[in-house]
């Protein structure tokens, strides 16, 4: 189950789940993993006189077919599958621009509160707007009974930041009676034209912030994160969920002007429903 935020002002993704709805028993019999989660979390935000994001409900919303899948927000096809590797065409949004909303705009899943600014910058003075990427991934998946290995190696392919990320994560899943205990570590390369969309500060950027940002180029890096998720299971439609997120951001955003952490951790708990 993935976190997703939804801006309403495009109502392209809403539509998106209805067609699917709609169309996909047409294109091979799959099945549909339907879900809502109530509760509370908070994910922190890097950025300069930004705001951290509360969570207050996540919502479920997968299709899975041999031949291809939706998974909240990420539309993918299947190349190859076997009974423990999956070789998958994706195709996703890039994560990075939710940091960069700011109070005047609403979210579905997320709400927003003050979290202060920083010490030495006035209260007008944020991070340049960024635009959301569409990337286009191949995803490799391997699941054996000593863990699940995932890896995806994404382009930009809406002409927004030009560049590539490369991430790998281990996961490994443990069930102890109503317990089912879930933990996952790992790394995300990306390139230099990624880092700098999001994280440089241009000579425009500089000019519109009065002079308080100074020009900034960021170069490839390398995050790190770790993951852990404890569900108990109270019936087959009602769960109990707990999860912490814990990411490294690398030094070439982490020492931007528009940072003032160089860690990112999202934490929730709450009470999940399936629909299926």
């Amino acid at each position: 189950m993935r976190c997703t935020a939804i801006n309403l002002s495009n109502r392209s993704f809403l539509v998106t789940v209805l067609t699917i709805f709609l169309v996909a028993p047409a294109y091979g019999a799959g099945e549909w993993d339907l879900g809502l989660a109530l509760g509370y979390g908070k994910r922190s935000n890097p950025l300069i006189n930004s705001h951290d994001i509360k969570q207050y409900w996540i919502a479920d919303i997968a299709y899975y077919s041999d031949l291809w899948f939706f998974d909240n927000g990420d539309l993918g096809l299947v190349f190859s599958s076997s009974e423990d590797v999956s070789l998958n065409g994706v195709v996703s949004i890039n994560s990075d621009r939710v940091y960069f909303s700011h109070m005047n705009e609403n979210f579905l899943f997320l709400d927003e509160t003050s979290a202060g600014a920083v010490d030495d910058l006035p209260g007008f003075v944020e991070a340049p707007d960024r635009d959301y990427a569409v990337e286009l991934g191949l995803e490799l998946i391997i699941d054996k009974p000593w863990g699940r290995f995932q890896s995806q190696l994404n382009s930009d392919i809406s002409d927004t930041h030009g560049g590539l990320e490369l991430w790998v994560d281990y996961s490994y899943d443990l069930l102890i009676q109503h317990w089912y205990i879930q933990t996952s570590l790992g790394v995300s390369w990306r390139s230099a034209s990624l880092n700098d969309y999001y994280y440089g500060i241009t000579p425009e950027d500089a000019i519109e912030s009065g002079g308080y940002l100074p020009q900034y180029r960021a170069k490839e890096g390398i995050n790190s994160f770790a993951k852990f998720s404890a569900t108990y299971v109270i019936s087959k439609q009602w769960r109990w969920v707990n999860s912490f997120q814990y990411e490294r951001i690398n030094s070439e955003a982490a020492n931007s002007p528009i940072m003032t952490d160089d860690k990112i951790t999202t934490v929730f708990t709450g009470l999940f429903y399936s629909f299926m």
